[in-house]
């Protein structure tokens, strides 16, 4: 058994509190999103302490996460983000990749493209893809 020293221990213990409180003030959206044909994408959440985000389908390839004032503008941080490398499928010949971006206060939107190379061209279909999104206070 140790001695504890209130003065110092204390302030160790304050300090791990103030830690741990800020850390707990990023709200964070963990989730599997899956897409087929004309519906929208279905989350699979995996931790939410942002809020209830509801997904749409906007047009092909182009879907949105929608939650009122929600994404703050300096403060969001979003996996995947529009520079995320996709996935190249060699017997296709063509390369995938996911655009995830901020709209506005209250859309995020997600985009999936292919590209052969020459053009790129918005297409359905996602399966079990792991996003990420945290805003900072």
């Amino acid at each position: 058994m140790g001695i504890y020293n209130s003065t110092k221990d204390g302030a160790d213990v304050d300090a791990a509190v103030d830690f741990v409180e800020s850390q707990q003030a990023i709200k964070k959206y963990v989730a599997l999103l899956s897409q087929s044909g004309i519906d929208a994408p279905v989350a699979t959440v995996l931790e939410n302490t942002i809020g209830n985000i509801v997904w749409s389908r906007v047009s092909t390839g182009l879907y949105q996460a929608i939650l009122s004032n929600a994404f703050t503008v300096d403060k969001i941080y979003l996996i995947p983000n529009q520079y995320t490398a996709g996935l190249y499928d060699e017997l296709s010949g063509y390369f995938y990749r996911i655009i995830f971006s901020r709209s506005n206060e209250s859309t995020l939107n997600l985009q999936q493209k292919t590209a052969d190379g020459i053009t790129s061209t918005l297409i359905d279909g996602i399966t079990n893809l792991r996003i990420e999104i945290r805003v900072y206070p």
